[in-house]
């Protein structure tokens, strides 16, 4: 049985090649290797990503099968407070959502909040999950409970330690604290909270930067020069736009 960094070595090399069909063919005999030799953290971690696989080319079916397979032998091992849980969790309510099921979604969010809450050392990874399901309540009507979460999303990301050792590394964290501090913004703007919502697509803009000068770090300067130009603030307007034109734009690789 290869280890763990091995499987993800060859996975990455798969994705890289964007050949999906062998992808499902390598995490489904690594699955089925290590449920032969018992190697169960390999098989669930394997399964994750099958997951993930399943999730994002749109086989929601063999997504929530998957799940259910997972979230019970986890059970079995007395898993069901671990991060790893949570996880699966998370990735199942992606699931669900990409399969427009957003009620569903949020149940299985809001059970990873509650495995998160009690971690001290997975606020990032908490602060994700606030954030995912932030985006999935306007779809059910809860619009104001959705900005409360993410107001709780953006404190998390910004008293996180640099080093607090949860699954959600740096990079990613920045991503989900950009779309955060956005959603903020957005919800302040339809308010006609002006310089509120500048106040969000600045930050964003800023943090998003951090990440690399992207077509995502462009709209955000963007949309500060236009409320900066409704507040009357030409220095401000002129500054966004500068920033606004160093980054590439939408469909240029970087």
């Amino acid at each position: 049985m290869r280890s763990i960094e091995e499987i993800y070595d060859e996975l990455n090399d798969l994705a890289a090649s964007g050949d999906w069909e062998k992808i499902e063919t390598f995490l489904c005999g690594c699955m089925d290797r290590a449920k032969e030799e018992e190697a169960y953290g390999i098989y669930l971690a394997v399964g994750n990503e099958l997951l993930c696989f399943y999730r994002e080319t749109e086989q929601f079916d063999r997504a929530f099968g998957l799940s259910e397979d997972l979230l019970l032998l986890m059970e079995e091992f007395h898993l069901e407070e671990s991060e790893s849980f949570a996880c699966v969790m998370i990735n199942t309510a992606a699931a669900y959502n990409g399969a427009g099921d957003f009620r569903e979604a949020l149940h299985f969010y809001r059970r990873a909040v509650q495995i998160s809450e009690r971690k001290k050392e997975s606020q990032g990874l908490l602060a994700r999950i606030l954030t995912e399901m932030a985006l999935t309540m306007p779809k059910t009507g809860e619009e104001t409970e959705a900005e409360g979460l993410l107001k709780r999303a953006v404190g998390l990301f910004e008293n996180r330690p640099e080093d607090d050792g949860d699954v959600l590394g740096r990079a990613e964290a920045d991503i989900y604290y950009v779309t955060a501090l956005s959603g903020l913004g957005e919800a302040a703007w339809k308010r006609e909270e002006k310089e509120r919502a500048l106040a969000f697509y600045e930050k964003a803009a800023r943090v998003s930067g951090r990440i690399g000068e992207n077509a995502g770090t462009k709209v955000l300067w963007e949309n500060c020069a236009v409320l900066a130009r409704m507040l009357g603030d030409e220095e401000k307007e002129q500054r966004y736009r500068d920033a606004s034109a160093v980054c590439p734009p939408s469909g240029t690789l970087t």
